[in-house]
């Protein structure tokens, strides 16, 4: 019963956790709020509302890698690049860095994607899109996951067996 509950708060806080996104985003921008609820982290849930403990989620990997993946994206969004080869370089520059820092974080090369791949809204926010979106998305989902495990850990308490 315990599991079932954790698996039904992990559904509920992951869409409190991007309501919240979606309408700090639309707050700070009303006129492209859809840009801002990016395709990363999506993935960057699955990594932290997941429910298994298999260690795929970490703060100083998510936070780290987001705000490489960003930069990345911005600067190869800047330089005047052939599109293909620009995606390459920065998808591939992006696990360099991953590697040469140490940090494991998958979404961040989608992170490093985004702004190579968008249009002109991403190019205007330039090195701003670390910030908003990037960082306020990872931040309010970092929040949000401790949310989940502070209700976890109390949903467990309350639902375990005693030892005889």
């Amino acid at each position: 019963m315990a599991k079932l509950i954790a698996i039904l708060n992990s559904f509920l806080i992951t869409n409190l956790c991007f309501l919240c996104i979606y309408i700090l985003h639309e707050m700070l921008f009303p006129l492209t709020s859809d840009l801002y609820v990016i395709a990363a982290f999506g993935a960057s849930a699955v990594l932290v509302f997941s429910t298994s403990d298999d260690g795929g989620y970490s703060m100083k990997n998510t936070f780290f890698g987001a705000s490489i993946g960003a930069v990345i994206g911005v600067f190869f969004n800047m330089l005047d690049l052939d599109k293909a080869l620009s995606i390459i370089l920065a998808i591939s520059t992006c696990i360099f860095m991953m590697n040469l820092t140490n940090l494991k974080y998958p979404p961040g090369g989608a992170i490093a994607l985004i702004p190579v791949l968008s249009g002109n809204e991403i190019e205007r926010l330039g090195y701003y899109y670390l910030c908003c979106p990037v960082l306020t998305g990872i931040t309010i989902i970092f929040l949000f996951s401790k949310l989940q495990i502070l209700i976890n850990t109390k949903l467990y308490k309350q639902w375990q067996v005693p030892k005889q």
